[in-house]
């Protein structure tokens, strides 16, 4: 079915109203908001309006968002119902939808028969798509949430010169209850998560594998790492839920960005910039204060390992 840009964009429109809001909006709320401003398609921004409706009926966008759904979901069906496949495409993305009744007789109508179990299957078969979904975005969530803490844990957590056992914080992320890979417990956990991406061509499966890891010398804690391949290029995926390809040049860049403003944002209250080291060569980052050095460097080249550093200078 040919897609029409009027309901990206009327759905689009909801950013601008993104600064109005109050800042103590839901991490949820906002989240779940920022995807439909990310992804991209007519009915997959439909799919994300009536998710963000369903678990914020009363979320800081929410007003927004119906009314905008309303509209961009009356057009959606209206070029839906022009053909079969339209009809077809409004089913599968609107199994539940307002015109989810009529989209099936217009099925019906166009072939001049179907079988009601026919059409049961092509709604059962679209809502288990969107229950895969659901779950997907709930894998890519944790994954982008485990770099995050693990980060500020690192280095905010009083993690240097302190036993891991002396250290809940830390402790808990390294005995997580996740399956994982262990070695030198609880000195070091790497993780792995599979989720899905919107894309163009639609969802495509992706992997992001974490390694968390201390190194104690005389029962304290020296050195840190936070690790894995293409880290930050898979970490900004995670967290935008908008497909980043390692191997091009400016989603590289946009990573290393990305990373790069995390990190500085989390130390910069205990370790100003004004009074601290610049970034060493090859480093995208780098404080050195008080004896204690803090690095995020990106790998040379695509897949190579990503790493934020914390240790004794």
């Amino acid at each position: 079915m040919r897609r029409s840009a009027l309901v990206g964009v009327a759905l689009l429109a909801l950013a601008g109203c993104a600064t109005l809001r109050p800042l103590t909006a839901a991490s949820a709320d906002q989240e779940d908001y920022q995807t439909i401003r990310l992804v991209s398609g007519d009915g997959e921004r439909l799919v994300a309006a009536q998710r963000y409706l369903v678990r914020h009926p009363d979320g800081a966008w929410a007003a927004d968002v119906r009314a905008e759904y309303e509209r961009a979901e009356a057009a959606f069906f209206e070029r839906a119902k022009a053909s079969r496949a339209g009809a077809i495409d409004y089913l599968a993305f609107l199994p539940a939808g307002p015109h989810a009744d009529a989209a099936m007789a217009a099925v019906r109508a166009f072939d001049g028969h179907i079988a009601d179990d026919e059409t049961a299957h092509l709604v059962d078969a679209a809502r288990r798509s969107t229950a895969s979904l659901d779950a997907a975005a709930k894998e890519r969530r944790e994954a982008a949430d485990f770099v995050l803490q693990s980060a500020v844990v690192l280095l905010t957590g009083g993690t240097l010169g302190r036993s891991v056992a002396d250290n809940d914080a830390l402790r808990d992320l390294l005995e997580g209850s996740r399956n994982g890979t262990w070695g030198g417990t609880p000195h070091r956990r790497v993780v792995d998560w599979s989720y899905l991406v919107p894309t163009r061509t639609g969802p495509e499966p992706r992997e992001i594998s974490v390694a968390l890891e201390v190194e104690e010398d005389d029962g304290r804690v020296v050195r840190a790492f936070l690790r894995g391949p293409a880290l930050f290029s898979r970490w900004l995926e995670a967290d935008t839920a908008r497909a980043v390809d390692d191997a091009r040049p400016e989603d590289r860049a946009a990573a290393a960005v990305h990373a790069r403003d995390v990190v500085s944002g989390v130390v910069e209250a205990q370790m100003p910039a004004a009074t601290c080291g610049a970034p060493a060569e090859g480093d995208l980052f780098r404080r050195a204060c008080k004896g204690v050095s803090i690095r995020v460097h990106q790998g040379a080249s695509s897949g190579d390992t990503d790493t934020v550093t914390i240790f004794r200078l």
